[in-house]
C-alpha cells in the first residue's frame, strides 16, 4: 500500500499514521492552514518519522464551515481535489484516509474519481455522508431510529427562534448545522440574545439549530464499526475515569476505562445502520442527569479524536475500514476486557498545572469576599491532585496515548501535540483570569 494521510493537524490522524505504517511501503502526508507566528507548525502528524514525504495542500474547509454544501466541488473544493490528483499520480499513490469532518465531506464527492485514477478512499458515498455531518439531519436520523434525543429547532427565521424560545428552557444552545469540534457553539440565557446570536449565524453560515440543554456532566461515546452489510464488528464505549471535570478541552476527558458492553449500544448500532453507514464512526451523547438516559450531541462520521483508544488495545480500526472499502475479509475484532485504563500523561500534567493556577488565582479574587464563583468543580488544592492522580494510582492494566508512549522514538509529533495543548489550556487560563465571566458554560 502506498498511503496518504490528509489533515495531519487532528489527533486521529496520528493514529491512523501508526496503525497503517506496518502495512504500508511509502506514506506521504499532508499539511494545510496557517502556522503560528508564521513558522511553528500544527500539521503534527505530518513529521513524524513514519512520513516518507510531506506536500502542503489547499484547506477545503470554508465552504463546508460556511454551510455551502452540495454534491459539486466549489472552486476551493476542486483547487483541493486537483492538488490531491497531483500527487497521487506523482506518488503512486493507492490509497487516501481523510481524517476530518470536511475532509471526509469533500473525498465523498469525489471518491469515483479518484477510483478512475487507481486510489481507495475508505468513506461511503456523498449521500450517506452529508446526513450525519448535518447536526439538524443527526437529530432527524436519532428520532427515526429510536435514539434519544434532546428537542431541537432548526433557526431558519426568527418565528423558529421564537418557537424554541416558548418550548424550551434556558439555557437554549446554538449550534452551526456544519461544524466540528464545538466551533460556534454557544450558550444563552437571554431571549434577546438568542434571537441576536441566531441572526449574526444566519447571516454567515446559514440556518443554526437550537437545542435543549442537557443537564449533567457525563458524556459517552460509541465508537462503532459497522460492514456495507450493515453487521456491526465492533461498538465499544469506555467511560470517563474521572468524576470531575474543569477542563472542556482537550485534557478533559484525558483518563478512559474500557467498560462492559453499554446498555445503549444497540441503539447506537440501529442509527449507524439506519443512515446507511460503514467503516467507522463514532456517535456521541451526553447523559441527560434528570432520567439517566443518553441522548445524542453528534455523530463524527470518520476516525474520532480518540482513536488511540482502540488502536492501543488490539482493534485497528483504519486497517479495518480500509478493508471494508476494498471489499476484503475482516478479521472478527478481539473482546476487549473492562477495567483496563487508557490515560494521557501530557495532556494531564498541562491540565493540572494550569487548574493549579485557575485554583489560586480563585483563592485570591475570594479575599475580602464573602462568595466567589469557583471555576473549577474541586474545593480543594488537595482535591485537584487526588482527582488527577487517581486513574494512576490504581492497580491494572493500563495503556498510554502516543504522544507519551512514542515520544522517545517519534519526538516531533508530541513536541508539536503538546505545544497546542499548552496552547489551548494557556488561553483559557488567561481567559478565566482577566475575564473570569468570560467563560460561562452551564453545567
Amino acid at each position: 500500500m502506498r498511503l496518504m494521510v490528509t489533515n495531519c493537524r487532528v489527533a486521529q490522524a496520528y493514529a491512523t499514521l501508526r496503525a497503517l505504517r506496518p502495512h504500508a511501503e511509502y506514506v506521504v502526508a499532508t499539511t494545510s492552514g496557517k502556522r503560528p507566528l508564521g513558522v511553528w507548525p500544527t500539521c503534527h502528524a505530518a513529521y513524524s518519522r513514519l512520513v516518507d514525504r510531506r506536500y502542503d495542500v489547499p484547506d477545503p474547509e470554508d465552504d463546508w464551515f460556511h454551510g455551502r454544501i452540495g454534491p459539486e466541488n466549489t472552486p476551493r473544493e476542486e483547487a483541493f481535489i486537483q492538488r490531491i490528483e497531483e500527487i497521487c499520480k506523482k506518488e503512486r499513490i493507492d490509497t487516501v484516509f481523510p481524517t476530518n469532518d470536511a475532509w471526509v465531506y469533500v473525498f465523498s464527492k469525489n471518491r469515483e474519481r479518484l477510483a478512475e485514477i487507481g486510489v481507495t478512499v475508505p468513506v461511503p458515498d456523498y449521500e450517506v455522508v452529508k446526513r450525519p455531518l448535518d447536526k439538524y439531519d443527526t437529530v432527524q436520523a436519532a428520532a427515526e431510529s429510536g435514539f434519544p434525543h434532546p428537542r431541537t429547532y432548526l433557526a431558519t427565521d426568527d418565528a423558529a427562534v421564537q418557537a424554541a424560545i416558548a418550548d424550551l428552557p434556558p439555557p437554549w444552545v446554538v449550534k452551526l448545522r456544519f461544524t466540528n469540534g464545538g466551533r460556534g457553539m454557544s450558550f444563552h440565557w437571554d431571549s434577546g440574545e438568542l434571537l441576536k446570536r441566531v441572526q449574526e449565524l444566519r447571516e454567515v453560515h446559514g440556518a443554526p439549530i437550537v437545542q435543549e440543554f442537557i443537564p449533567g456532566s457525563e458524556t459517552l461515546s460509541f465508537y462503532t464499526v459497522v460492514d456495507k452489510q450493515g453487521h456491526v464488528l465492533s461498538c465499544l464505549t469506555p467511560v470517563n475515569a474521572r468524576e470531575r471535570l474543569s477542563r472542556p478541552s482537550h485534557a478533559g476527558r484525558s483518563a478512559f476505562r474500557t467498560a462492559p458492553r453499554h446498555p445503549y449500544a444497540d441503539q447506537a448500532a440501529a442509527l449507524a445502520k439506519h443512515i446507511g453507514w460503514w467503516g467507522s464512526l463514532t456517535i456521541q451523547a451526553k447523559v441527560d442527569e434528570r432520567d439517566g438516559v443518553p441522548k445524542i450531541l453528534e455523530i463524527n462520521p470518520r476516525l474520532g479524536v480518540h482513536l488511540w483508544l482502540r488502536t492501543e488495545i488490539g482493534i485497528n480500526e483504519p486497517l479495518i475500514a480500509l478493508r471494508i472499502a476494498r471489499g476484503e475479509p475482516v478479521e472478527p475484532v478481539p473482546q476487549v476486557p473492562a477495567g483496563i485504563r487508557l490515560l494521557k500523561p501530557i495532556e494531564d500534567t498541562i491540565a493540572f498545572g494550569c487548574d493549579s493556577f485557575d485554583y489560586g488565582v480563585y483563592k485570591i479574587r475570594r479575599l475580602g469576599r464573602s462568595t466567589a464563583e469557583n471555576p473549577l468543580p474541586q474545593d480543594s488544592y488537595r482535591q485537584i491532585w487526588d482527582d488527577y492522580r487517581g486513574p494512576y494510582r490504581e492497580t491494572g492494566e493500563r495503556r498510554y496515548s502516543p504522544y507519551y508512549q512514542y515520544f522517545g522514538k517519534d519526538p516531533l509529533p508530541s513536541l508539536i501535540w503538546t505545544s497546542k495543548i499548552l496552547s489551548a489550556h494557556g488561553s483559557l487560563s488567561f481567559k478565566r483570569l482577566v475575564r473570569p465571566g468570560s467563560v460561562k458554560r452551564p453545567v
